[in-house]
């Protein structure tokens, strides 16, 4: 075997390793963005979650404070909380639909919500 065919044998063997590990690294890319993006949905999920908690906890506070005192004043929790609740609840549902195994949990626990203030 010549010296130039042995180069150019090197060279392609050379432009194979570079191509395979360029994909590679393409590939470990797009991986590392498809797990930030879920990680970015999981989180806005959690923060609706932990919304709608905060309101269920400030209709319970309110009516508890009412029913326990009688002072309408305490009631501004309970009232601020039953006009955000409904906004809140179509929020968290819209966000929470990305998979059918999501969207029935979102929805378990929005009924659980509406038995629970009803």
């Amino acid at each position: 075997m010549s010296l130039s065919s042995r180069m150019v044998a090197g060279s392609a063997v050379l432009a194979l390793l570079v191509a395979a590990a360029f994909g590679v690294l393409v590939f470990a890319v797009t991986t590392l963005d498809d797990a930030t993006k879920r990680e970015r949905h999981a989180k806005a999920v959690t923060a609706q979650t932990l919304q709608l908690e905060k309101l269920v906890l400030d209709l319970d506070t309110g009516l508890r404070g009412f029913v326990l005192t009688g002072k309408k004043d305490l009631l501004r929790p309970w009232t601020s909380a039953s006009r955000a609740l409904p906004g809140r609840r179509r929020a968290f549902l819209q966000l929470a639909s990305t998979t059918p195994e999501e969207r029935r949990r979102a929805e378990g626990l929005v009924n659980s919500i509406d038995q629970y203030v009803t």
